[in-house]
């Protein structure tokens, strides 16, 4: 014959009911800061996209103008805009690529835990 489970004080209950509660807090919160890490990344991705399109404009339009063969003075200061746009092109780059590899924390959660 199966023994019987032992029977639970209503204090015992109380505090499993608690750390059940707190469980699903906690999973809730996770789940809020993944959701907010997420819309980051996307917005994140969004700027850098933008920003590497203006810089493209500056750098090109920086290779026009050298063409044309300015004065001394004014082609170093146009090859400071190249240099700078460059410069910043390679940050956006890196943004873009740091978005691209966020790392996945989905995981699959149990509906009756």
């Amino acid at each position: 014959m199966p023994q019987a489970l032992p029977r639970l004080s209503q204090n015992q209950t109380g505090r499993a009911a608690v750390k059940k509660a707190a469980s699903r807090s906690g999973l809730k919160h996770e789940s809020v800061r993944i959701r907010q890490l997420e819309e980051f990344v996307i917005t994140v991705k969004a700027a850098a996209h933008d920003l590497n399109n203006v810089l493209a404009i500056l750098g090109g339009l920086s290779e026009l103008l050298l063409e044309d063969d300015p004065p001394e003075t004014l082609a170093k200061r146009i090859e400071q805009i190249a240099s700078a746009a460059q410069r910043a092109a390679v940050l956006t780059r890196s943004l873009h690529i740091l978005s691209n590899r966020q790392a996945s924390t989905r995981s699959p959660a149990g509906l009756r835990e």
